[in-house]
C-alpha cells in the first residue's frame, strides 16, 4: 500500500490540481493530504520558488514542488534540483519542461486544469462556418490586452527568446497608427485605449462583445513555446473574428492547418501583415475563417470526449513525481 503524501499547498491559486474546491484535485486522491504547517509536510508545494525560499532554507531534508501553468513563475527546464548542502530537493513541473502542457487544447472549453470554469468557450455547439461576412463588422483589428513594451519582458529559454509580449503590443501598435488596429485594455499610452474596463469580472464576456464588432484580432500568446495555446486563439474564432497568431516554434500547426489563422510569423515585418489585412477579399476571408472553424469543431469535438479526464491525468503526472522520491531519501 502507497504511504500517504502531506502537502503543504503555499499561497494557493484557483484553478490548478492542488485547488482543495474543485471536483477533482490532488487531495481527491486516497492518502494525500493537506497540512497548515510547512514544517509537517512531506512537500511543500508552490507556484513560485521565491516565496517559500525562507523554508527551503530552514527545513531539514525538505521536499519541494513547484507547479505553474504561468510561464513567467518558472523558467527553469530542468525537472529538479538537489541543494545537498541542506538535504533539499525541488521538483519543477512548468510550462517548459512538457508536463504541464502537453497538447493545444487545454484552454478550449474550461481553464486548463479547471475544466469546470466558464471562460466564454462552450464547446457542446458546433460553430456554424461563414458564408458572408456580417455588414457591421468593421474591416479592422482589434487587440484586447494589457500595455507592455518593456524590454525587461524579453528572455531566453534554452536559447530561444520565447516572448511576445513585446511583439504583440508593438503589432497593436503599429495597426493602430494605420487605424486598422483599435485597443482595448489597460495602460495604453495617452487615450488610445477605447476601453480599460474589459478585465474585470465577466471579462470572457466583455472580451467576445469586443470581437464581435471586427473582422481580425491579435491573439498572440504572452510566451512562445510548444503547446502553451490559452484561451486567445479560441476566443478569437467564438467571437467571430481571423486570428493572428504566433505559428513559429510551437505546435499550433497540430491543431490549425495553413493558411487559416493569419501567422505574423510569416510576415517580414508587421506592415506587411496590415497590408494584406487592407486588401484581403472577402473571399479569402471566408476561406481563412472557415478553415479555423473547422478546427475549432474538431477539437471541440475531441473535447467533449476528453475533458473531465483531464484533472486525472494531471494527478497522474503530479503523484509519481512526488511519491519517487521520499523524504526518507
Amino acid at each position: 500500500m502507497i504511504g500517504s503524501l502531506r502537502l503543504h499547498v503555499h499561497r494557493p491559486y484557483p484553478d490548478t490540481p492542488f485547488n482543495e474546491d474543485l471536483p477533482v484535485s490532488v487531495f481527491s486522491e486516497p492518502g494525500v493530504m493537506r497540512v497548515d504547517d510547512p514544517y509537517a509536510a512531506d512537500w511543500v508545494v508552490s507556484g513560485r520558488l521565491r516565496p517559500i525560499l525562507p523554508i527551503v532554507l530552514t527545513k531539514r531534508r525538505g521536499r519541494f514542488l513547484i507547479w505553474t501553468n504561468e510561464p513567467r513563475h518558472s523558467r527553469t527546464t530542468r525537472a529538479s534540483v538537489s541543494v545537498p548542502a541542506l538535504g533539499a530537493r525541488i521538483e519543477f513541473m512548468n510550462v517548459f519542461g512538457g508536463d504541464v502542457f502537453w497538447h493545444n487544447l487545454h484552454f478550449l472549453g474550461g481553464f486548463h486544469a479547471n475544466v469546470w470554469a466558464d471562460i466564454g468557450i462552450g464547446i457542446q455547439q458546433k460553430l456554424p462556418r461563414l458564408s458572408t461576412i456580417a455588414s457591421g463588422r468593421e474591416r479592422k483589428c482589434v487587440a484586447v490586452f494589457s500595455y507592455r513594451l518593456d524590454s525587461r519582458t524579453s528572455w531566453v529559454i534554452s536559447g530561444n527568446d520565447v516572448d511576445l509580449v513585446r511583439t504583440r503590443s508593438q503589432c497593436a501598435l503599429a495597426g493602430h497608427e494605420r487605424d486598422l488596429c483599435d485597443v482595448y485594455g489597460r495602460g495604453w499610452p495617452g487615450r488610445m485605449a477605447r476601453e480599460d474596463s474589459w478585465h474585470c469580472h465577466g471579462w470572457a464576456g466583455r472580451k467576445l462583445d469586443i470581437l464581435r464588432r471586427y473582422r481580425f484580432s491579435i491573439a498572440l500568446e504572452n510566451t512562445n513555446w510548444p503547446h502553451y495555446c490559452t484561451e486567445k486563439i479560441w476566443h478569437a474564432i467564438v467571437g467571430g473574428t481571423l486570428p493572428i497568431y504566433w505559428g513559429k516554434g510551437n505546435r499550433i500547426y497540430d491543431t490549425f492547418p495553413q493558411d487559416s489563422f493569419m501567422d505574423l510569423a510569416d510576415y517580414s515585418d508587421y506592415g506587411s501583415l496590415y497590408d494584406h489585412i487592407n486588401v484581403m477579399s472577402d473571399a479569402e476571408y471566408i476561406e481563412r475563417f472557415n478553415r479555423c472553424v473547422d478546427a475549432y469543431n474538431r477539437s471541440a469535438s475531441v473535447r467533449r470526449a476528453t475533458i473531465y479526464e483531464e484533472p486525472n491525468e494531471h494527478i497522474r503526472r503530479i503523484l509519481p513525481r512526488l511519491r519517487s522520491r521520499r523524504p526518507s531519501e
